[in-house]
Order: C-alpha cells, then sequence, then structure tokens
C-alpha cells in the first residue's frame, strides 16, 4: 500500500546556484596542459573562480598560486597532465581532493558544477514553478539572491 504525505501548502525556497570551483593543476610550462584546462574551464561557467596551477617537478606549488587557490575558494583540484602521485600530492598540499580531467563531471566534489545554461531564467525576474497540489504549472517571481 503506497502512503501518501499530507499537502503542506506552498512555500518560498531560496537557492544559490553556484559552480563547485575547481583549481586546475597542470606540468610546469605545460602548453597543452594549459590549453585542455583552459577548454575544461570554459565549459564550467566559462572558467570563472577557477584557477590554472602549475606544479613543480618536486609536487610543490608556488606560493602566488597557493594563493590564487585559496582566494578562488577552490573545492577540489583537477589533474590535467601530471602524474596520478605528483597530482595527489600537490592537491594534498593544498587541502584538496584530487579528480583526473577525464572524471572531472563524474567524481569528486567538481561533477557538482551547474552549467551555466542550466540556470537560464525564462523572462527576466521569473522562473517555471509548480504551483500547488494537482493544480497546473505556474509562474512565480524568482527571488533575486
Amino acid at each position: 500500500m503506497e502512503q501518501q504525505l499530507e499537502y503542506r501548502g506552498q512555500m518560498v525556497m531560496r537557492a544559490a546556484v553556484l559552480p563547485a570551483r575547481a583549481v586546475y593543476l597542470i606540468n610546469e610550462g605545460s602548453v597543452e596542459g594549459f590549453r585542455r584546462a583552459v577548454q575544461e574551464a570554459s565549459t564550467r561557467w566559462g572558467g570563472i573562480s577557477e584557477p590554472i596551477v602549475e606544479v613543480l617537478a618536486d609536487g610543490t606549488v608556488l606560493p602566488g598560486h597557493r594563493q590564487a587557490v585559496e582566494l578562488s575558494r577552490a573545492v577540489g583540484a583537477v589533474n590535467v597532465d601530471l602524474s596520478e602521485e605528483l597530482a595527489n600530492k600537490a592537491a594534498a598540499a593544498l587541502g584538496l581532493e584530487c579528480v583526473s580531467i577525464a572524471r572531472v563531471e563524474r567524481d569528486g566534489v567538481t561533477r557538482f558544477a551547474t552549467h551555466p545554461s542550466h540556470t537560464v531564467r525564462s523572462q527576466p525576474g521569473w522562473t517555471y514553478v509548480m504551483a500547488r497540489e494537482g493544480g497546473t504549472s505556474g509562474r512565480l517571481p524568482l527571488l533575486e539572491i
């Protein structure tokens, strides 16, 4: 027997749709790694707040790059063209989990980025919602965040 929940009326909900900020880890001086990181970041909110960081051969990250990661409030690292061991070492030094670029949209916290096209409004200040149980689709003002 299927249990039904009691309808409790309409509610107001505020939501912030933000990207899960990633930092892209590339080999020091890697032109191809840089290009690949830009390519990937461009599909995720145009790369805004997603720095590309060069990792030295010993796995260290320069202080200026470390500061960029901190200021961007990155939540995860993406290994673009490093060995897995080196990428994990650099990510750990930054306090982040690391995922390969091939898995950025499937694994780890970086997968929780909402593509910008999913946030397009149907009309400025409005969005479609279900109005009420048994009702038809309605249009309510979208809360500005």
